[in-house]
């Protein structure tokens, strides 16, 4: 459309007049097809070159629990506080176990005990000698069918005593097994090295099996979940590495190595979920920072 230079002049007051009073006019679409400037471009993983600040994604801890009571119980030490570092095993607090620890003394002792085995033995070697005289005595005609029966009956027993004894042995030892484990259980130890997030139960506590005791983050590694838009989906590949610049308190470029790439993708919003492993040697960067999509190293 033409417009006479007083029509031009009428639209150019327009436009100062709507800016005088803070009202920005948005250009319409002029029907081309490219993306907007925000969104990552395929030539963009190889050629390094955007930061569009729309590829953001928080850094979290690569792992993260909740560490509940193993047992109804009281608490009886709470061993770390926040922000202490702990390996894995490492013992945290410890539920109060002095029962426990009789159980598991008590059936010790049966355990290790050869008394019954003993007396088992001694009695079988006396109705093995009784038999051995009875079968003499019936070479000589001194003894009768019968009474080689029945001594041979007591004989054996004696046999099946001694066996029944050991075997109560081995289910003692079994016992004694499954008791040293409920003993362990009272001891809350890492899963893995982390860092202790937050201690919530106090020493003393009387807790139940849903009662929190204190939270475990794993900060090496750490994950960054970005939401990558759809353009990119077969460019970027897993276990590669790629750029990432953190913003603050960092404000610096890191790497990250492509981890999963969802197999899921968001239609309605032109992305995919992609988390990238951030390799944190040491635990020197703290989670909860923000990264962006930078491009291929």
């Amino acid at each position: 459309m033409n417009l006479s230079t007083p029509n031009r002049r009428v639209i150019a007051g327009a436009v100062v007049i709507l800016g005088s009073l803070g009202i920005v006019a948005v250009a319409q679409n002029t029907g081309r097809d490219d993306p907007p400037d925000r969104r990552a471009r395929p030539s963009d993983v190889s050629n390094n070159n955007f930061h569009p600040h729309g590829l953001g994604g928080s850094v979290r801890p690569s792992k993260e629990v909740i560490i509940k009571a193993p047992l109804d119980g009281i608490i009886r030490s709470v061993l770390v506080d926040e922000s202490d570092q702990v390996e894995q095993g490492q013992v945290m607090a410890m539920m109060d176990d002095a029962m426990q620890k009789i159980v598991v003394e008590q059936q010790r002792l049966e355990a290790e005990s050869q008394t019954v085995i003993k007396l088992a033995k001694l009695r079988r070697d006396d109705a093995q000698i009784t038999y051995e005289n009875i079968l003499d005595l019936k070479e000589r005609k001194s003894a009768t069918e019968f009474e080689v029966r029945r001594t041979k009956l007591a004989l054996e027993q004696m046999v099946a005593e001694l066996e029944r004894a050991e075997e109560t042995q081995v289910i003692a030892g079994k016992s004694l097994d499954l008791e040293q484990e409920k003993l362990n259980r009272y001891q809350l130890k890492a899963p893995f090295a982390g860092h202790i997030v937050r201690v919530i139960a106090e020493a003393g506590a009387t807790l139940t099996r849903e009662d929190t005791v204190l939270s475990l983050v794993a900060l090496d590694p750490l994950e960054a979940r970005l939401f990558l838009p759809l353009d990119l989906y077969g460019k970027i590949e897993v276990g590669k590495r790629y750029r990432l610049d953190a913003a603050a308190p960092l404000d610096r470029p890191i790497t990250g190595t492509l981890k999963t790439i969802s197999p899921v993708l968001d239609t309605a919003s032109s992305t995919v979920q992609c988390v990238f492993t951030i390799e944190n040697p040491g635990s020197k960067l703290p989670a909860g920072f923000k990264v962006f999509f930078m491009g291929a190293e």
